[in-house]
């Protein structure tokens, strides 16, 4: 949902997924400015305001808990994870997402990563682990 800064009054919603734990993103990739939304059903970018959904990827977890933040990764990568069935998985975003590299190194469920230095650091089940973000491995 939008709303207008100064009045308050919604201005208008978009998305059709349930929602989940993580908090919307303002990102620009590739040039493009657009909004994550992590939802229960994956990760969606819209466009500014309230714009249509541009792409999806979708990312199943049990009961809908996506809640780690997306971490954008250069001009046009995100990753996402959750628990360790699902892991995490590195995204190029373009007009159609599509997987880069997926793995069970980084399951960051509650705890969003961080990314410093090509590395993403983060809590999978109770430990701190680093993956490098070019390959899980």
């Amino acid at each position: 949902a939008a709303f207008d800064a100064h009045s308050g009054a919604r201005r208008g919603t978009a998305g059709a997924e349930r929602a989940a734990y993580a908090s919307p993103q303002r990102v620009t990739l590739g040039g493009r400015e657009q909004l994550f939304v992590f939802d229960a059903a994956g990760l969606g970018g819209y466009g500014p305001g309230v714009g249509r959904e541009l792409w999806r990827f979708p990312w199943k977890t049990d009961m809908g808990m996506n809640s780690a933040q997306p971490v954008r990764v250069g001009d046009s990568r995100v990753f996402v994870s959750s628990e360790r069935s699902n892991g995490g998985v590195m995204v190029e975003i373009g007009e159609k997402p599509q997987e880069v590299w997926r793995g069970r190194a980084l399951s960051a469920r509650f705890c969003s990563p961080v990314l410093h230095a090509g590395h993403l650091f983060g809590l999978s089940q109770g430990r701190l682990v680093c993956v490098d973000a070019a390959t899980p491995t």
